[in-house]
């Protein structure tokens, strides 16, 4: 399956429902171009698109954080975010905020 229109060039999704695809091609519009990561944030959020998007900008913040420390593993940062995010997330029953005041 693929997400038709305005995707970059080797925007390719197989075996998602089209739902999540027209969340992931709204994310990818906005700029958020990490699929897999956009999928996992989707799913910890229910598909809640508010939600997820200050998740996004939350974890965004961090990586860029940890890779100005001298991180730059982003494949292992990454794996280390989500499943951080993921436990958090589970913690707080949702109610938290990402986002910088």
């Amino acid at each position: 399956m693929t997400i038709a229109n305005h995707e970059p060039s080797g925007f390719h999704i197989d075996g998602i429902d089209p739902m999540e695809e027209t969340l992931l091609k709204e994310l990818d519009e906005m700029g958020f171009k990490e699929i897999n990561l956009n999928k996992e944030i989707l799913r910890l959020n229910e598909y809640n698109l508010e939600q997820s998007l200050d998740d996004l900008c939350g974890i965004i913040d961090v990586w860029c954080m940890l890779e100005v420390q001298g991180f730059a593993d982003r494949e292992r940062n990454k794996k280390v975010l989500l499943k951080k995010w993921g436990k958090h997330q589970a913690s707080c029953n949702g109610s938290h905020r990402w986002r910088k005041s």
